[in-house]
């Protein structure tokens, strides 16, 4: 599943006021040379996030995302985190991939399909330059908790 951040397409704090985000939507739409892609997710977040009820249930199922990655990058709206050891980069993400797997079913009881339907969910971006990996909990404590294993293990760092 392709996570969209809506709060970083407009680059508004999840907490932006509707004034906040026209404004911001405004500021997108005006830049020269828009590619419609862009002009396409400006203004999905934009109605979506000035809708109240779109914007609790999107808040909800946006949850709390973790990001792993080699470079450190902003990623608004996530915790991010480095890779402890920068060689063999798949591997350690996809092992911290299936470490959350098995964490949120050990945790949630629930099986991993039934975990989705939850909005649990992870994304390996293998960019060649900077692969990361995004992992969404619902619950922020859940976040906090699995990024304190990680870096009590070693494996990533802040």
């Amino acid at each position: 599943m392709l996570f969209v951040d809506y709060y970083a397409v407009l680059d508004v704090p999840r907490d932006a006021t509707e004034h906040e985000i026209n404004v911001a939507y405004g500021d997108i739409i005006t830049t020269p040379n828009l590619s419609a892609d862009l002009y396409r997710l400006a203004l999905e977040a934009r109605q979506l996030l000035t809708n109240i009820r779109a914007r609790e249930n999107y808040d909800k199922t946006f949850g709390y995302p973790i990001v792993i990655q080699t470079q450190s990058a902003d990623y608004p709206n996530a915790r991010c985190y480095q890779l402890a050891q920068s060689e063999d980069v798949i591997t350690r993400l996809l092992s911290i991939k299936e470490d959350f797997k098995h964490w949120i079913v050990k945790k949630t009881q629930l099986d991993w399909m039934e975990a989705q339907r939850e909005n649990y969910d992870y994304e390996i971006v293998a960019d060649a330059d900077a692969p990361y990996l995004i992992m969404r909990f619902m619950l922020e404590r859940e976040a906090n908790a699995f990024a304190k294993k990680l870096m009590d293990e070693r494996r990533i760092k802040s």
